[in-house]
């Protein structure tokens, strides 16, 4: 979305680099935290599952909130709002399909 969509982003006050490793970094954190998962999925103990997607959510935000700290620190002189609403909006688009895929995948599991 960064590059393609780039004036857009500079339209609405965002800063598009940070836009693009905010993005870059919850891809990675989310596919590290669907393993996770996948592996609670396949662990005999139900309640496991529901352990590891709680762990993985908040993981992702804590990494998201570190982000947005580190974001602000430097960038403290010229802040924009538009790019901490832009990574937060990541983080719940990402989260939810995991969550989704994640519980779709419990489903034919179980079946």
């Amino acid at each position: 979305m960064g590059i393609a969509y780039s004036h857009l982003l500079q339209e609405w006050g965002i800063d598009n680099i940070a836009g693009m490793v905010g993005n870059i970094i919850l891809v990675v954190v989310t596919a590290a935290s669907y393993y996770i998962g996948i592996r609670g999925l396949k662990n005999e103990n139900q309640h496991a599952f529901v352990r590891q997607v709680y762990l993985s959510t908040f993981f992702k935000l804590l990494i998201c909130a570190i982000g947005i700290l580190i974001y602000a620190y430097v960038f403290r002189g010229s802040l924009h709002i538009g790019t901490i609403i832009l990574l937060l909006g990541l983080y719940i688009i990402y989260t939810v399909l995991e969550t989704l895929s994640l519980m779709k995948a419990a489903k034919t599991s179980s079946n």
